[in-house]
């Protein structure tokens, strides 16, 4: 059994790793997942991409260079859809929620852009960032493909659609799903029914029973 001391040295060196880990992922060639951002990026916006990146590469487990190609293919949305699907778990093996996933992503494929534009371009476009830090705007990245942000939006509001179309074929079918406490039994039963790759969670959010 391990005394106070070893504890504490575990403690100290489990310390170390993370630090060398930070460091290692910020002192990388920047790509918009490694790296760090340049110098005239305001400290707020910093930390955030920091964190941000941290939790696609730390907390849901890619691989830096699997996370790189997820901001290439959200800039190509609508230049080749066929790239741009949702996957069902993260790497770590929790379930996916595609609209935060999508969120997460196109913040960091944003800071990318932004950085190409260097600093009187990419400043201007950050100063609302600052008051708003992590929104996405799509519109903003057409140079990298992305014309048609907004047509991903109409799709996923045409599939909501679905699902409550769904939802409502089941309730009326099956009547003891009636009622709000049930939106849980009916997301599941919408995702076996048109089986989607989306979480109970996401599903139950988009669903209306009345």
């Amino acid at each position: 059994m391990k005394g106070e001391n070893d504890r504490d040295e575990d403690l100290r060196q489990a310390i170390l790793d993370a630090w060398d880990i930070a460091e290692a992922r910020s002192n990388a060639p920047y790509d918009g997942v490694l790296g760090s951002l340049p110098d005239w990026v305001p400290e707020p916006i910093q930390k955030n991409f920091t964190a941000v990146r941290d939790r696609v590469i730390g907390n849901w487990g890619y691989e830096p260079s699997e996370a790189v190609k997820w901001l290439d293919r959200f800039v190509t949305i609508g230049t080749d859809n066929n790239e741009w699907f949702y996957p069902a778990i993260y790497p770590c093996g929790r379930e996916l929620d595609p609209d935060y996933f999508t969120e997460t992503i196109g913040y960091l494929a944003h800071l990318r852009w932004v950085k190409s534009l260097g600093p009187e371009k990419g400043l201007a476009e950050l100063a609302g960032d600052v008051a708003v830090t992590g929104y996405i705007r799509r519109e903003q990245l057409t140079e990298f493909g992305n014309t048609r942000g907004k047509e991903l939006h109409e799709q996923r509001a045409a599939e909501w659609q679905k699902w409550n179309k769904c939802a409502k074929k089941l309730v009326n079918k099956y009547r003891h799903l009636q009622g709000r406490g049930k939106k849980t039994e009916v997301a599941r039963l919408v995702i076996k029914e048109l089986c989607l790759v989306d979480s109970v969670n996401t599903v139950r959010s988009r669903i209306i029973i009345s």
